[in-house]
């Protein structure tokens, strides 16, 4: 599967500012929607980065997100700027990654991402985001008409979905299993899954109101 990968894309969430800077969130960390742990995607991103560029050397990675939820934050950088800062800090060359920094929702990511796809002519792409945000992720492709393109895509498996926490649970085990058991029994884990599936009833009832 790797060496028919052209390109991974990271899809950003939230993100936290401490006194380092900007950063993406930790499992304890999370906002009106419940748990977030977006670092996991980053992280599992380099894991399979690093092992499928063995057998591709042109791999690329997309990083994903505007401004989002922090569009009227003074001095808020666009999510996917710091989600390809910490690409390079864990060894992603520069070069080996493109930002997408216009969407502000997990919807307009991926109508944008079918922009990049089309202008790129990439052939199989993967996108990685958490365990708990992969099915809405998957509905909305599904179930959202401009998202046709990826729909097709996806039923071709031209697109795959990827688990961070499954991608760290293979390559990283030792440091990553008690983490991520105790993010999934959390009770912020626990309202960010209810609305997850309130999301995917309301897009397959044809009530979700895209942003």
């Amino acid at each position: 599967m790797a060496k028919k990968i052209d390109v991974l894309v990271i899809l950003g969430g939230g993100l936290k500012k401490d006194k380092n800077g900007w950063r993406t969130t930790n499992f304890n960390e999370g906002d009106n929607f419940g748990c977030l742990g977006d670092r996991l995607r980053v992280v599992a991103g380099v894991f399979l980065f690093n092992n499928w560029k063995k057998k591709n050397p042109d791999l690329l990675m997309v990083a994903s997100g505007g401004r989002g939820q922090f569009k009227d934050v003074s001095g808020a950088p666009a999510v996917s700027a710091v989600l390809k800062k910490e690409l390079i800090k864990l060894g992603v060359k520069r070069n080996s990654i493109i930002t997408e920094g216009k969407s502000g929702t997990t919807y307009r990511q991926l109508k944008e991402l079918s922009k990049i796809i089309l202008k790129n002519k990439w052939n199989k792409i993967a996108i990685i985001t958490n365990r708990c945000h992969a099915p809405r992720v998957k509905a909305l492709i599904e179930c959202v008409e401009d998202l046709r393109p990826l729909n097709q895509w996806l039923k071709m498996k031209k697109i795959i979905l990827i688990s961070a926490e499954d991608a760290l649970m293979k390559y990283d085990k030792g440091k990553w299993k008690d983490t991520i058991e105790r993010a999934y029994k959390s009770k912020l884990m626990k309202k960010r899954l209810f609305l997850e599936k309130q999301g995917i009833k309301q897009l397959k009832a044809g009530l979700y109101k895209l942003k």
